[in-house]
């Protein structure tokens, strides 16, 4: 990893590398943003780099070698000067000393698979089952820590707490004493996808940077270097990601063109005159046997079929579809409802993608859907 393959952010990036040149090193920091647009992967790369005994400078860059020691054991979250808390499931031996020690052999090794996916690919999500906050006992024995000589006395020592935004109230309240009192040659990164989750207290004591959605553009060009997709596949999983690169990486194994078909089979059973809920029990069966991301990847295909042809119905034409969906019957369709409430539907989906990303059951959402989609889609303007 270095500031070249971290993905967009090029505000954050020269912010910080100004910060690196200047010396000027804050106590505290706060990256936020939405899952997998590199919150993670900037706080790794800038504690690298405050770190690297030979860094790379220019008149307007500083960056990590990575090729020292220091960079390397960074890059593997193993540097002495690193302290990295996250969410950890509830031990499993009530008589440890340390919440390390509480937890199990099963849970360590669940731990130590997730920080090894996210060492491969920090724009992963750190998920350990079980784990669901950060707790005031992680924080007791950071503070411990922070009150003992650093383990290398070159370089800074770097808190790193990813997902801070799910620190207990307990916890945020144990972090506040060490950021109103810093500790020298110390600064803490947090990593949230929901600032407005942390006490307004912490956030004051914290420099804020937003991590931004990311440029389909630069999706793409990383999914075709990274994957070696097509320009055309790479173009759609971006346009789908919605500035969410982990979301796109989800998507690359996906038979993109079956949930295109898939897609347009749905809509066929969803609009039949009569027995349509027949046909759409049969559809959630085949959706039941996807796992959630391509669940809402298929929405997603769905979405993006319904926006072309309601652009379709407006313009006239289908001269500018991309690839994929120049083989599907969508002139056809935009010819046959050219008075269906294109926005409102695009809308339900996006409600229902919503819906399943809370976990709410996959048919009700459905069935929810399908209801308003007949409606919106059979009804007729009055031009009377």
């Amino acid at each position: 990893m270095s500031w070249d393959t971290i993905i967009g952010q090029d505000r954050i990036k020269h912010f910080l590398q100004r910060i690196l040149l200047s010396g000027n090193i804050g106590s505290a920091y706060l990256f936020w943003g939405a899952p997998g647009v590199g919150a993670d992967a900037v706080a790794v790369e800038f504690g690298k780099a405050l770190n690297c005994i030979s860094p790379i400078r220019s008149d307007s860059t500083l960056a990590a070698c990575d090729q020292c020691r220091h960079c390397r054991q960074f890059a593997q979250l193993q540097h002495p000067n690193l302290h990295l808390l996250f969410p950890l499931p509830a031990g499993k031996r009530s008589k440890a000393e340390t919440v390390w020690e509480s937890l199990s052999e099963e849970q360590m090794e669940n731990v130590h698979q997730a920080l090894q996916q996210k060492v491969t690919d920090p724009y992963l999500p750190l998920e350990i089952p079980g784990a669901q906050s950060i707790k005031i006992q992680q924080i007791r024995e950071l503070r411990k820590t922070l009150s003992l000589a650093p383990s290398v006395p070159t370089g800074r020592r770097i808190v790193l707490i990813l997902a801070a935004d799910t620190l207990t109230t307990e916890a945020a309240n144990a972090l506040l004493k060490t950021l109103e009192e810093p500790h020298p040659d110390t600064t803490i990164l947090l990593t949230a996808e929901r600032k407005e989750r942390l006490l307004p207290t912490i956030l004051s004591r914290c420099q804020i940077l937003r991590c931004e959605p990311l440029p389909e553009e630069a999706i793409a060009e990383a999914l075709q270097h990274r994957h070696h997709l097509s320009e055309d596949m790479a173009r759609l999983l971006a346009h789908l990601a919605e500035g969410d690169y982990a979301r796109a990486q989800a998507m690359v194994t996906t038979d993109m063109e079956r949930l295109i078909e898939l897609a347009i089979e749905f809509l066929r059973a969803a609009l039949r005159p009569s027995q349509w809920g027949i046909h759409i029990a049969q559809q959630i069966e085949q959706l039941q046997s996807f796992d959630k991301s391509q669940q809402i990847a298929f929405l997603q295909i769905l979405q993006r079929w319904l926006r072309l042809a309601w652009e379709a119905s407006l313009t006239g034409t289908v001269d500018h579809l991309p690839p994929l969906f120049q083989r599907t019957p969508l002139a056809r369709f935009a010819q046959l409802y050219t008075t269906a409430d294109f926005p409102s539907v695009l809308t339900e989906i996006e409600h229902t993608i919503s819906a399943l990303q809370h976990n709410q059951q996959l048919a009700l959402s459905i069935y929810h859907f399908v209801f308003r989609l007949r409606k919106l889609l059979l009804q007729k303007t009055d031009v009377s």
